[in-house]
């Protein structure tokens, strides 16, 4: 898959010191859809794409001219564009996967309904414990500015239910230590962590070889094979979907060419009702798997969603990455333990400042390798909000 990026360099004289403001769009070269959450930075400043794909980053002219612009997007090569006095650049970005030359010949079903048919024998057959490091993002804006802002970054440990139970309860989730920034205006008064206990159960709720629609009804759904591929060292079956009655909802399946195992999903959801009851405009999600041993386990998740309240101005932003660090399949994960939310909010206050150097290094250098995405800390806006009295959803 391809994305092309659009990008136009605005100014009104030559001089250094003089801001110069860079306004563009990212688009899914597939859907031709406005991708929402790639990231744009020059030098220390980072801009991200909207719901629809626009994005707009302010710098001075000096650094334009001495330092690139890098684009990059959870699941495709980071970019490198150097600076051009009024140019409209038009830029491909590639998946970080490579096309095989086989030529294809089972269609998309066959693949599909085999990929369902192998998950008990691909996937873990007892229950275990999973390790890994949780970042969520949670920030109110508009086009003025930023009212409300907050990063946790967590190291969790999943108890995972075997892939073997169909149907299977969600997991259980334990916080081993948390650490918790948040930036707010006057307006969100005493308002604390928005990010509250259902978000530490997000690795397990995108789990799609558990919980996906287009596995457990498939027959609402179109599939499409692309081309076959190499993902991660493995060559894979690429399947495109969309929704048969909304066509808004689509995404791309990877699929072991050997062992029919499910080894990556993105999909995009629109009009989703998640958040707080209220209505999301739109849901992406990344998830990939590793094999390890003869079974695949859970590895990334990354994803973000933005929620249009019924009664403000502003825009909610959710951003989330988890990186599973170590699988232990020998501790006894009772079905009790897994099956029961037990996680309170409590419990994550406890492990806030319980951080040592190794959780920090985890997080550096998930950063550096691009893992876990960066969003500097904003200036809280000052603006008074204007509460709306009404507002319809389409």
């Amino acid at each position: 898959m391809k994305k092309i990026f659009f990008i136009m360099i605005v100014f009104s004289n030559t001089v250094f010191a003089q801001k110069i403001v860079i306004k563009g769009k990212i688009i899914d070269q597939l859907t031709k859809q406005g991708l929402f959450g790639a990231t744009i930075s020059i030098d220390s400043i980072t801009s991200i794409t909207d719901e629809k794909g626009v994005f707009s980053i302010s710098t001075d002219l000096n650094i334009l001219i001495n330092k690139p612009i890098f684009i990059t997007s959870v699941g495709y090569i980071k970019q490198r564009i150097p600076y051009q006095t009024n140019h409209l650049y038009e830029i491909e970005m590639m998946h970080n996967v490579t096309q095989l030359k086989e030529v294809i010949v089972r269609s998309a079903d066959f693949i599909l309904k085999k990929a369902v048919q192998n998950i008990p024998q691909n996937y873990p057959q007892t229950n275990f414990k999973m390790k890994g490091i949780l970042r969520l993002y949670n920030f109110d804006m508009d086009t003025v500015g930023c009212y409300y802002f907050s990063k946790t970054d967590a190291s969790i440990n999943i108890y995972h239910k075997s892939y073997q139970i169909k149907n299977s309860p969600p997991s259980n989730v334990s916080v081993i230590s948390n650490k918790l920034t948040i930036l707010k205006d006057s307006h969100h008064g005493d308002t604390l962590n928005r990010i509250g206990v259902d978000s530490y159960f997000l690795p397990d709720e995108r789990d799609f070889v558990r919980f996906a629609p287009f596995i457990q009804n498939s027959k609402k759904f179109n599939y499409l094979l692309e081309k076959e591929m190499i993902m991660n060292g493995n060559p894979v079956y690429q399947i495109s979907f969309k929704n048969k009655v909304d066509t808004a909802n689509h995404g791309v399946i990877y699929i072991d060419t050997l062992s029919y195992a499910f080894v990556a999903l993105q999909d995009t959801l629109h009009n989703v009702r998640r958040f707080l009851h209220l209505p999301q405009e739109v849901q992406i999600n990344y998830v990939t798997y590793k094999k390890i041993n003869d079974r695949w386990y859970l590895d990334e998740v990354h994803g973000k969603t933005v929620t249009f309240p019924l009664f403000h101005n502003y825009t909610f932003y959710n951003i989330y990455d988890f990186k599973g660090i170590s699988i232990d399949t020998t501790e006894k994960v009772n079905d009790t333990k897994v099956i029961s939310r037990v996680l309170k909010q409590t419990d994550i206050n406890k492990s806030q400042g319980n951080n040592s150097s190794e959780f920090e290094k985890l997080f550096k250098d998930a950063e550096l390798t691009g893992v876990l995405r960066y969003i500097p800390s904003p200036t809280i806006s000052t603006k008074t909000i204007v509460i709306k009295q009404s507002r319809k959803v389409e």
